[in-house]
C-alpha cells in the first residue's frame, strides 16, 4: 500500500487551535488600540474646547476693552455692534449662541488687579474640574485711558 502525504487530524487541530489563539489575541488588541484612539480624542477634543473659551474670551475682551460683570455667573461686554453675553454653568458656558461644555468649578474676576465681585472687569480666571487637569486660564485686557477718564 502506498503511504499518502498528508496532514494527520492531530496536526491539524494543533494548527487550528494555534490560529485562533493568535486570531482572539489580534482582535483584543485592536480593542484596546481602538479604546486608546477613542480617549486621544476625547483629549483632543477637550483641549481644543478650552483653546476656543480662551480665544473667545480674550477677543471679547480686548475689542469691549471692558467687561461687564452683571452676576455670579452673567457676564456682559459691550461693543459698538453689540453685546457678548457669558453664562456660566456648572458644566458649560454660553456665550451668546455659542455653548463650550467645559464644567467651570472657579470663576474669579479682576479689575485693576484687584479681585471684584460686581461691576467693571478687566480679567477673568477660570478654572476647571478634575476631568481637564484642573486647567487654569487666565485671560485680561487692556483698558484705554477714555476708562479712567469716564470713570
Amino acid at each position: 500500500m502506498k503511504k499518502n502525504n498528508a496532514f494527520t487530524l492531530t496536526e491539524i487541530l494543533v494548527v487550528m487551535v494555534i490560529s485562533s489563539i493568535v486570531v482572539s489575541l489580534a482582535f483584543v488588541i485592536l480593542t484596546m488600540v481602538q479604546k486608546q484612539v477613542i480617549l486621544i480624542q476625547g483629549n483632543i477634543t477637550d483641549k481644543e474646547q478650552m483653546k476656543q473659551l480662551e480665544k473667545v474670551l480674550w477677543k471679547d475682551l480686548n475689542e469691549a476693552n471692558i467687561g461687564v460683570l452683571a452676576s455670579d455667573n452673567m457676564l456682559y461686554f459691550p461693543k459698538q455692534n453689540d453685546t457678548v453675553r457669558y453664562t456660566f454653568s456648572e458644566n458649560f458656558v454660553i456665550r451668546t449662541n455659542d455653548s463650550f461644555f467645559i464644567p467651570i468649578v472657579d470663576k474669579v474676576f479682576f479689575l485693576d488687579g484687584q479681585q471684584t465681585n460686581k461691576g467693571f472687569i478687566d480679567g477673568i480666571k477660570l478654572t476647571t474640574n478634575k476631568t481637564y487637569n484642573s486647567k487654569i486660564v487666565f485671560v485680561y485686557g487692556a483698558k484705554d485711558a477714555a476708562f479712567y477718564m469716564n470713570n
